[in-house]
């Protein structure tokens, strides 16, 4: 909390005295009190050297931190407004030092005892200093617009900070997904490109200014290529789905067409990011009967690599087989995906 809003109230404690003079000269008020907003901006200014104390004094800079939000804020502006006969100009002031404190003290529970502390603490310095002439009961009625302020004020910040931690939340396991999903594409590059350098002779090889490859050298090469095109393809379409899960407003239906469900499927399983080939061995497709769909090949492979790596992330130590089928139903076409465990 200090870390956050430390420098912003060093800000806010220099015009303390800055609106002495507006107050004072500019818009002359009934009452105004240098010394105390002096106070005020002191306090504040305290914790501008926060980074330069000792770890003793460190640990109390949290309570010190209330103490100063408690006097410059709900003491300072309701003694002021008190003080000033409750004029229109210090109970909206009094009203923005409210959204104020409830976007600097973070705690609730906390803000509320902190405002009723200063609040009766601000009356009790007003009476003492003006006495019996000291005007409190004929403006009660501002009161509960005060205590409505505070309430809904800061249900209205509770909600607005959750939807705010949500979005941070999305944004990680966005991340996140991104890390993992294209782990596997990057492995295979790797490997790729580790199965080149064994072809193609180094800059220090003896023979790297004349280097012939043999037929099967060259097609390996052209394999290699063509495997990693296609990685990257697929490294580019899971990212596109991982945008399209985050915001759902990405998928355009203008871009339906027809596909073949049994030629996606096959691209889907022969595509995923396997770890080694047991692993690919494990699926097996048993779509006998092809159909005909309306919508995005991309989104239906997306299903499938969902459902692979989760079956996968899940095996467990027994052994298991994958099997991919098609069904029709009263509805239409079903594709389904069972995974059972295999009988030794």
């Amino acid at each position: 909390m200090l870390s956050q809003h430390g420098s912003r109230c060093c800000d806010g404690g220099s015009r303390f005295p800055l609106y002495y003079w507006v107050w004072e000269y500019l818009f002359p008020q009934p009452y105004e009190n240098l010394w105390l907003r002096l106070l005020c901006t002191a306090s504040v200014f305290v914790m501008a050297f926060r980074h330069h104390y000792s770890n003793r004094l460190k640990k109390y800079l949290p309570l010190y931190y209330l103490l100063a939000m408690g006097l410059c804020l709900p003491y300072f502006f309701f003694f002021m407004m008190l003080m000033n006969d409750w004029s229109d100009i210090w109970v909206l002031s009094f009203m923005s030092s409210i959204f104020i404190h409830i976007l600097l003290v973070h705690d609730t529970r906390m803000m509320f005892l902190q405002a009723i502390f200063c609040v009766i603490l601000a009356s009790i310095t007003a009476y003492f200093v003006k006495g019996p002439e000291l005007n409190f009961e004929e403006h009660n009625a501002y009161l509960p617009i005060f205590a409505f302020t505070y309430v809904f004020g800061n249900l209205f910040y509770f909600r607005n900070q959750s939807e705010h931690e949500a979005k941070v939340s999305i944004a990680k396991s966005f991340g996140a997904g991104i890390a993992h999903e294209m782990r596997n594409p990057l492995s295979v590059l790797l490997s790729s490109f580790e199965v080149i350098r064994s072809i193609v002779p180094s800059s220090h090889s003896s023979y790297r200014n004349s280097h012939h490859l043999n037929a099967q050298e060259i097609q390996i090469l052209n394999d290699l290529i063509e495997d990693s095109m296609k990685v990257i393809w697929t490294g580019n379409e899971t990212i596109d789905l991982l945008l399209t899960s985050i915001d759902q407003n990405r998928v355009s239906t203008s871009t339906f067409c027809k596909h073949r469900a049994k030629k996606v499927i096959e691209n889907a399983v022969d595509s995923f990011g396997y770890k080694n080939a047991s692993e690919k061995r494990l699926v097996s497709l048993e779509i006998d009967s092809d159909f005909e769909y309306l919508g995005s090949d991309t989104l239906l492979k997306y299903v499938i690599y969902n459902l692979l790596k989760n079956a996968f992330r899940h095996r467990g130590t027994g052994k298991f087989k994958i099997t991919i089928s098609s069904k029709k139903t009263a509805n239409g076409w079903s594709v389904l995906v069972k995974r059972y465990w295999a009988r030794n």
